[in-house]
């Protein structure tokens, strides 16, 4: 076990030129896609941002192109025609009220499979903004080719009660831990959560490099402060028992929305 730092999520991450790569879990999912995308869009790598689910309408200029669409052929060479125009583009099947729906995991393995020279980005589960969650028995829509399967958590949960605003759905939290609705949301919960064969583990696909993601961690962490993440537990000690399991290639911890751009990585 090594721990390093790294001054981008794609480097945290261990993302490559011609991934896919399907996010879900809790706690910034969307961030992650859009600064993936960036960072993808910034060193030369074409990159197609997308979703199983929905996602919020982007603001304006947040990504190039935006191709919305029916599951086509026609569609699909919409998309390929925008990504060699600008680079990036975020697609999707259709607006709906302020959100946009996204493809069935079948057309975005299409999609994937025609041109592998690009970087699939996809959001695959919807947690309402909240920050830790177990998938529903149908969650998460995956392509079969996701290569890179990280599972998000806001590290911003520990220290909370199970019962906190912060947690989707507790009650199924409840049924994979056996914690009752006034736990209190600590390492060992948070990673029986990720690593149940009931939950996240138990979704990974054969093939796929299980990543999970500690998003909200305080800077100072970084910086030497490792019990400071959040009351009550530490971002650090999660990773370390996250990184236990055979089954998680690395874990990233950092703060999606830090300038700084800086993550530890244990691996």
């Amino acid at each position: 076990m090594r721990i390093d730092l790294k001054t981008s999520i794609i480097d945290g991450l261990g993302v490559s030129a011609g991934d896919l790569v399907s996010i879900v879990g809790a706690g910034g999912k969307t961030s992650l896609m859009y600064g993936l995308g960036h960072e993808l869009l910034a060193s030369g790598k074409p990159v197609l941002l997308t979703t199983t689910t929905r996602i919020w309408r982007p603001e304006r200029r947040r990504v190039p192109m935006v191709v919305l669409g029916p599951e086509t052929s026609e569609t699909a060479g919409r998309i390929a025609d925008g990504i060699r125009s600008s680079g990036s583009v975020l697609a999707a099947r259709e607006e709906s009220g302020s959100k946009f729906r996204g493809f069935s995991p079948e057309f975005v393995e299409e999609l994937y499979s025609g041109c592998r020279q690009w970087t699939v980005v996809a959001e695959c589960d919807g947690a309402m903004g909240k920050s830790l969650k177990v998938p529903r028995d149908h969650e998460p829509p995956m392509a079969p080719s996701t290569s890179v399967f990280v599972v998000l958590v806001g590290v911003d949960c520990l220290g909370k009660s199970l019962g906190d605003d912060l947690i989707f759905q507790p009650s199924s939290i409840s049924e994979v831990t056996g914690r009752g609705p006034d736990a209190m949301v600590d390492e060992d919960l948070v990673a029986e959560v990720v690593l149940s064969k009931r939950s996240y583990l138990g979704r990974k696909l054969p093939g796929a490099r299980m990543c999970v993601m500690l998003n909200k961690v305080d800077p100072e962490v970084l910086d030497g402060a490792m019990g400071k993440a959040a009351p009550g537990g530490s971002a650090l000690s999660l990773a370390l028992k996250l990184k236990k399991n055979a089954a998680v290639e690395r874990v990233c911890l950092g703060s999606l929305k830090d300038p700084g751009r800086r993550f530890l990585v244990v691996r």
